[in-house]
């Protein structure tokens, strides 16, 4: 357990469920009580892209009264598991994660693949506030940043590059290709397989948030399907210069972080 000594926000890590197998991080203030935060990452090397910035954002939120919990899915990061992972399987862990929160869940928030988890757990709450930091759209999308991701570590380290539809092909023959040392199932694709997160969403307040000097067109798009469902799409960018699942350095400026937490926080003050 840590205690900020300015503000008192403790974070606190169990492992948790039946077998202690999930691996959780639970912030909050002097509200414990209040309905919190639940925050769905992303995976594989996809899901240390942002983590510095799910922590730095579970402790500035818990200093405004409304406590948050992170968490690792079943067979990712610090948790265990042997189970596929899943886009059901990562629902299941989110919803039990969701459940440790003292005064119940009051909003939800999904980056990068973790946008389809966040949009599956918000929809069992109509109405709930939903946060989307730059989400990837389809699970190819997923594949596609992936299989660049792995040309790009061969280049820097000086061996040849496998092409994109190579890896696919390995993935189509084998169910399962490496990338940068992570397992891609054909499981988890399937399980994602046509999802549409623009038709995920809907009735709800929601703050889109792209990492970009401005908001991409598909951005844009997505924003007017939600607003069409009945969504209060509240857009915003933020100029992050993230690399693709953290092959390069991150040097994006503190500053750039520190605007995308208060944003989010004070959008969250606002309607949560």
């Amino acid at each position: 357990m840590r205690t900020d000594s300015a503000t008192g926000v403790v974070d606190e890590a169990a492992f948790v469920g039946d077998g202690a197998d999930m691996f959780a991080v639970q912030h909050r203030g002097d509200a414990e009580a209040a309905p919190g935060l639940l925050v769905c990452g992303s995976i594989h090397g996809d899901y240390l892209a942002n983590y510095r910035r799910e922590v730095e954002l579970g402790r500035a939120v818990a200093d405004t009264g409304m406590p948050v919990q992170r968490f690792h899915y079943r067979g990712q990061g610090h948790s265990h598991g042997t189970e596929p992972v899943t886009l059901d399987t990562m629902v299941r862990d989110a919803r039990a994660a969701a459940d440790l929160l003292p005064g119940g869940l009051g909003a939800v928030m999904g980056t990068r693949w973790g946008a389809f988890v966040a949009a599956e757990v918000a929809a069992g709450h109509p109405g709930m506030p939903l946060v989307i930091w730059s989400p990837m759209l389809t699970s190819r999308q997923f594949l596609r940043d992936g299989y660049r991701a792995e040309a790009m570590a061969a280049m820097n380290q000086g061996r040849e590059a496998i092409p994109g539809k190579e890896l696919q092909a390995r993935l189509d023959a084998n169910g399962v290709v490496d990338v940068l040392g992570y397992a891609i199932t054909q499981e988890f694709v399937v399980s994602a397989d046509r999802r549409d997160l623009a038709s995920m969403v809907e009735d709800r307040p929601v703050l889109l948030v792209d990492f970009a000097t401005k908001p991409s067109k598909k951005l844009q798009d997505l924003a007017a399907a939600w607003r069409d469902a009945g969504c209060d799409v509240t857009v915003e960018s933020v100029q992050i210069n993230e690399p693709w699942w953290l092959i390069a350095e991150q040097g994006e400026a503190a500053a750039a972080a520190s605007q995308l937490i208060e944003r989010t926080t004070g959008w969250l003050r606002e309607v949560a």
